[in-house]
């Protein structure tokens, strides 16, 4: 089992490895490494934001083992995104990451719609999301990269 807590400004070193992954790098829409000025920006801002989920994953040992983020967007709808960290990849933590995730912001959203973006190339995410009950919507051009819109209601 996995604990589930929100993000904390003591995080902020964890998420910048978590983001600048190569992998994670790779099928970003943004496939640039992130400066810790840039991030520590973001990460402040985001940790201030009534509208963004960002929570951070852990073994009963208290390692973190990766996050998921879930933003409400200007439109009322949200976006969701996950990343586990390299050693914990491929053990079958993301599906009960992501399950962790919507529940507890269902609780505060009950109504929010769900979206999450993946290239077409990314097949694992593909496989990932699909067994957290998300639902191909259509392929789609996002962010100049063709991409899935998955959704959960």
């Amino acid at each position: 089992m996995l604990n589930i807590r929100q993000a904390q400004k003591e995080d902020l070193e964890k998420y910048l490895y978590w983001a600048n992954d190569p992998l994670v790098r790779e099928w970003s829409y943004n496939p640039n490494a992130i400066r810790l000025s840039d991030h520590t920006a973001w990460f402040e801002r985001k940790l201030q934001d009534p509208d963004c989920h960002l929570y951070v994953f852990q073994k009963e040992q208290g390692e973190c083992i990766g996050q998921v983020r879930i933003e409400i967007e200007p439109d009322h709808e949200a976006v969701i995104g996950i990343s586990i960290d390299a050693s914990f990849r491929g053990q079958g933590h993301g599906v009960q990451m992501l399950e962790q995730a919507v529940v507890d912001f269902r609780q505060a959203h009950p109504k929010v719609r769900i979206n999450a973006y993946l290239k077409t190339q990314n097949k694992s995410s593909q496989v990932l999301f699909e067994k957290a009950n998300f639902s191909l919507e259509a392929e789609i051009l996002y962010k100049n990269a063709n991409s899935y819109h998955y959704v959960r209601d």
